[in-house]
């Protein structure tokens, strides 16, 4: 990476030199700047946060390496294992988040949608060191103990932004975590069944939000004229797909609505697996495994705005975040961190996310649409990601060559367009999912 061009780049996020020294000076991480300034630090975890080995004598070889300076890793690490320089990485981390990752028109935006957010939210285990365990704990058992973090995720797939994101121990669940996601009226919150709550579910209905939520097993159904507790098993063998309003809990419980649709055998078989394994302590019930055979759903969609399939087809827009994730993890080596201390393991997450980010801000998304536009091709983020972490110099000459006004297609997009791009497939990729699900 190339340390003047990279600076350019954080200017379109208010950032200039002065201010990284300011902010260093803020956060009491650095209150002289003879060797390093205070962008050093931030350029030089950045060029280093793809590695799996993200080491104090990496960065100092870097910084050499890189004409910057001569510093012994000795001197980072007093720097750098500061809480100062935690809260110097996670200012500029929430100022980068803050700043709408496109402010031009995308290809895949929802012009006629019935919502002006659709928010995905999802989270991810990563394994960590075995000294973090007092920290963020994990599994233990008679064999032994795996230390994990939780890290949550949300993103407005409108706007390509990322709406929040926190890193946390392992015991805080998804539904711990489901209010902290601000929600405004006209949002589409889309979410796995580990977030479904009576209580959060109220909560977005009073926000003037609407949702999709994974069907969660004995969850209580009631009949909306006689608030009878319903059989939804028996219904769907009956009918073998519903489209019904429920009313959940109680008499004064809120009113949702339920589709579901059967599934293929083999994609049930394997649901079924899945939950024997993820259940070891106790068996799932018989109607539990019964009920893999099916794709149930929990709406506040009225019938009359949405229908079911195109119910079941949003849902799959949740796989965005699968592939953000897929992507940190593969190529960013998120969940390979090596044994660091608590503070260090924050510093690298958020640098590993920074990086991410900015590879979304000025590469993927300018590129997609620019290789859409001129040549039809969709490009896949995973490939990206991958392709230019493995020499990282390409990201910046990939910047560069989008920069320009010219409408042709340099030698730089047109190696992108022919290592990155999706290979033709009968399965959708996700920007052909977004087209024919939201704009149809």
């Amino acid at each position: 990476m190339d340390k003047k061009k990279t600076l350019e780049l954080f200017s379109s996020f208010g950032f200039n030199s002065a201010d990284f020294n300011n902010l260093a000076v803020r956060t009491k991480f650095k209150t002289r700047f003879n060797k390093l300034q205070g962008f050093d630090y931030l350029f030089a975890l950045l060029s280093c946060c793809s590695n799996v080995l993200v080491s104090f004598n990496n960065l100092a070889a870097f910084l050499d390496t890189s004409n910057i300076a001569s510093i012994s890793k000795q001197a980072l690490q007093k720097a750098m294992v500061k809480n100062g320089f935690l809260f110097f990485i996670i200012i500029i981390f929430k100022k980068i988040l803050a700043k709408k990752l496109r402010e031009d028109a995308s290809p895949i935006l929802f012009n006629n949608s019935l919502f002006k957010r659709v928010l995905i939210q999802d989270s991810t285990i990563i394994k960590l060191p075995k000294r973090l365990y007092p920290f963020f704990s994990g599994v233990s058992n008679g064999v032994g103990k795996t230390t994990n973090a939780r890290v949550q995720y949300a993103f407005d797939i409108f706007n390509e932004e990322v709406k929040y994101f926190s890193i946390d121990s392992y015991s805080k669940n998804d539904l711990s975590q489901s209010q902290k996601l601000d929600i405004k009226n006209g949002d589409l919150v889309l979410r796995d069944r580990g977030y479904l709550s009576y209580a959060e579910i109220a909560r977005l209905k009073s926000k003037g939000a609407d949702f999709i939520y994974r069907y969660k097993f004995n969850i209580k159904c009631l009949n909306i004229e006689t608030n009878k507790p319903l059989d939804i098993l028996k219904l769907l063998k009956k009918h073998h797909k519903l489209d019904i309003t429920v009313r959940l809990q109680d008499k004064n419980g809120p009113i949702v609505r339920i589709v579901s649709e059967s599934i293929n055998q083999e994609v049930a078989n394997n649901r079924r697996a899945k939950l024997k394994k993820e259940s070891s302590n106790k068996r799932p019930t018989k109607e539990n495994l019964e009920m893999q055979s099916w794709s149930i759903y929990i709406t506040s969609i009225p019938k009359e705005k949405m229908s079911y399939q195109n119910i079941f087809n949003i849902y799959k827009l949740r796989w965005r975040v699968e592939i953000l994730f897929k992507a940190m993890k593969s190529s960013l080596n998120l969940d390979r961190i090596h044994n660091v201390s608590k503070i260090q393991l924050q510093i690298i997450i958020y640098a590993k996310i920074i990086f991410f980010v900015l590879t979304l801000q000025f590469i993927y998304l300018p590129a997609s649409y620019k290789l859409k536009k001129q040549l039809n091709k969709e490009l896949s983020l995973l490939k990206l990601i991958a392709y230019i972490t493995a020499d990282k110099m390409r990201a910046i000459e990939i910047i560069e060559e989008l920069l320009k006004e010219e409408e042709l297609i340099g030698p730089k997009l047109k190696s992108l367009a022919k290592y990155c791009s999706y290979e033709p497939r009968k399965r959708n990729n996700y920007h052909k999912c977004v087209e024919e699900i939201i704009l149809s």
